[in-house]
């Protein structure tokens, strides 16, 4: 079963002198305002893309992270997530074709696992869960992109 929801965008007027309005099928955003000072200058009287994208991430972690102790058998009564979304005007990466896999998982500034091994010190517990198989597992991905 797919779960869709949706949200809508209005804009009005000509680059950065433009308005727009930002509303979900929820009715938890209606008509909220947007634009180019609440993006770029830091105007609170709007939102932006980053800051609802860093709050959906912070949702999802929080929501995550209490299923995967509750799979665990460890309960959880609170859960704070906070995400720091941004943009910057310039990319380390500007200019350069990249293409390849991530090598390495950093968690806490600390390598932990490098090339496919885990270097870090083992600390946690592994919780098995059941692989997607074929592509029709996949669909989910392909309707959400």
């Amino acid at each position: 079963m797919a779960i869709e929801k949706k949200a809508t965008v209005h804009w009005e007027g000509r680059g950065k002198q433009g308005k727009g309005q930002i509303s979900t099928e929820t009715g938890a955003l209606s008509s909220y305002p947007y634009g180019f000072a609440s993006r770029f200058e830091g105007d609170k009287r709007g939102t932006n893309p980053e800051e609802l994208l860093g709050a959906a991430h912070a949702a999802c972690f929080a929501m995550a992270f209490s299923f995967t102790c509750d799979k665990a058998g460890l309960e959880t009564k609170v859960v704070d997530a906070k995400a720091l979304n941004g943009f910057s005007d310039f990319s380390p990466f500007e200019g350069k074709k990249l293409r390849g896999w991530p090598v390495a998982t950093i968690k806490a500034g600390t390598i932990i696992a490098k090339d496919g091994k885990i270097v870090g010190k083992r600390n946690g517990h592994y919780l098995p869960r059941e692989a997607r198989k074929t592509a029709a597992d996949l669909e989910w991905l392909r309707r959400a992109v």
